[in-house]
């Protein structure tokens, strides 16, 4: 049986999987649309925001357990913004 504090940190660790896997997948659309822009401005600034989520990803994915369900998915979405951001620094 869970005490009442391993209930709040199974809630808080799930949440936080959940808001970066949304933050990843955030990242990554902007850093598509910015990929297939041909508007100088809006690949800017759509790369802007993919990079601020790369930011928040990698500042707070140390945060959660090593083996926690779900964090190897967010790795692979993170690797592949990263990825993504890359070629976008080819762009400019």
């Amino acid at each position: 049986m869970l005490t009442d504090w391993d209930q709040l940190r199974h809630t808080t660790v799930t949440a936080q999987v959940s808001f970066l896997s949304a933050e990843a997948d955030t990242g990554i659309t902007l850093a598509r649309i910015a990929l297939q822009s041909n508007d100088r401005e809006r690949m800017s600034r759509n790369a802007r925001s993919a990079r601020k989520a790369y930011e928040t990803l990698t500042s707070h994915i140390a945060d959660l357990p090593p083996k926690t369900p779900g964090l190897d998915d967010i790795r692979k979405k993170l690797e592949s913004l990263r990825q993504m951001l890359d070629l976008l620094g080819k762009r400019r």
